[in-house]
């Protein structure tokens, strides 16, 4: 039986963004929810799943949050 390992990425700017009537307040309100008071960059969402693919297969079934400890609280 093959399983997957789901990476959820969480804090990083949305395009539907956009939309909103002020964007800029949306994005400051969104950061502002990050422990980390930043969005993730696109390399750090990649050494994730390098760090998943290559390092912890063994970690299948599993959901990782990459969110800048939002999760965590």
């Amino acid at each position: 039986m093959d399983r997957t390992t789901l990476l959820h990425v969480a804090g990083q700017p949305a395009e539907q963004r956009r939309e909103l009537a002020d964007p800029e307040t949306a994005r400051r309100e969104g950061i502002e929810r990050v422990p980390l008071k930043r969005w993730a960059t696109p390399d750090e969402i990649a050494e994730m799943v390098l760090f998943v693919g290559l390092v912890a297969q063994f970690a299948t079934g599993s959901c990782l949050s990459i969110d800048g400890g939002t999760v965590a609280g």
